[in-house]
């Protein structure tokens, strides 16, 4: 009895040992868990990019609490998006181990070398550390996440670099422009302002960089609406596209004379009502949208092939292989991210409107 007894003390305590050494997981896939300083990380971090790219950084509960055209608030949007793409982190992390990839030295002097320029301009590391703190981190820890991010690189790159096993192919470019863009050009007259000018016609600054402007009166903004009446008539009518630019146009655009490529994603260059604008047209439409500063007559134009494009066209569409690889990791990345275990006790920790802003470390 006694040597049973002794089996069975025995194997709890192998167990304790075993459960001590293990970390406690945020979220988990596999053989690799993120713990919750790092996920905690990834949570800052993430929300100071969605802010950046949906509220020009601005971090308010208006914006979170807003209501968007799905009927769900920006607060329920964009949390499911940042832990969407922490969950698509830990599935590259275990992918890097799985493909038998390794970083090389020089990564991790470039991660060790960026943590000592932060240190040194913070001043000493109990201040770095408590800065961190923020975040749920210190400098150790900051190291492995630097490390896990350089890791989900090498798999991006393994994946779909220039040299990538599925590495998108030129016919993959060219198709995926066409699918993804529309060609217009744009006669631009402003409607709700005119911009000052001194003497010799040269715009005027403020103190803060910025153009100074004038409202137009309510006379001179109907002579305008007047104006953009009859530009798209004389569009719609036949006139050259190109001539009507060049002549009443007041923004200057020949440094594009074949017009602009628009994605669905341009709404933050271009503005989404020009964006929808543009994805709602046939070729040859015209069409105007209005704000209260400016109106776009927008003409649609036939895409170009996407091999005949020049060096500043190009650079329209310079995110565009990035947004392609993007959308081929996710479709990839979709069926292994619904296996992703989540610990919601730690999850529920965690409030977009309340987490800190990261846009530093």
């Amino acid at each position: 009895m006694k040597k049973i007894v002794s089996l069975i003390l025995v194997a709890v305590m192998l167990f304790a040992f075993a459960s001590c050494g293990e970390k406690e997981f945020a979220i988990k896939y596999k053989n690799t868990v993120m713990t919750e300083p790092e996920y905690s990380y990834w949570f800052s971090t993430l929300k100071t990019q969605m802010l950046a790219t949906y509220n020009n950084g601005i971090d308010s509960e208006d914006f979170w609490s807003s209501v968007t055209e799905d009927g769900l608030t920006y607060e329920e949007i964009l949390t499911d998006s940042v832990n969407t793409q922490i969950a698509s982190i830990l599935v590259s992390t275990e992918l890097f181990d799985e493909y038998g990839l390794s970083l090389t030295d020089a990564n991790i002097e470039a991660i060790d070398a960026d943590i000592a320029d932060k240190l040194d301009h913070i001043g000493s590391r109990s201040e770095m550390n408590e800065e961190l703190g923020k975040f749920g981190l210190n400098i150790d820890i900051l190291r492995e996440v630097y490390i896990n991010s350089a890791k989900v690189s090498a798999v991006r790159e393994y994946l779909f670099g220039s040299a990538g096993i599925n590495a998108p192919t030129n016919e993959d470019i060219a198709a995926y422009f066409a699918d993804n863009y529309r060609a217009i050009k744009m006669v631009v007259i402003y409607t709700g302002i005119e911009i000052t000018t001194d003497d010799e016609g040269n715009y005027v600054y403020d103190e803060s960089g910025n153009l100074k402007t004038v409202k137009l009166s309510d006379e001179e903004k109907a002579t305008k609406a007047m104006l953009v009446e009859a530009v798209v008539d004389a569009i719609e009518s036949g006139a050259d596209i190109d001539e009507c630019i060049k002549e009443f146009s007041e923004v200057d655009y020949t440094e594009y004379p074949n017009g602009f490529f628009i994605s669905r994603d341009s709404a933050y260059s271009y503005g989404s009502d020009v964006v929808d604008a543009a994805w709602s047209m046939e070729i040859g439409d015209v069409a105007a949208t209005s704000d209260d500063v400016m109106t776009f007559i927008i003409y649609r134009e036939e895409m170009p092939e996407y091999s005949s494009l020049t060096s500043s066209e190009l650079e329209l569409v310079s995110d565009m292989k990035s947004t392609m690889i993007n959308e081929m990791i996710n479709e990839m990345y979709a069926p292994l991210i619904e296996k992703v275990a989540k610990n919601e006790d730690i999850l529920g920790k965690f409030d977009i409107n309340e987490a800190h802003k990261n846009s530093y470390y």
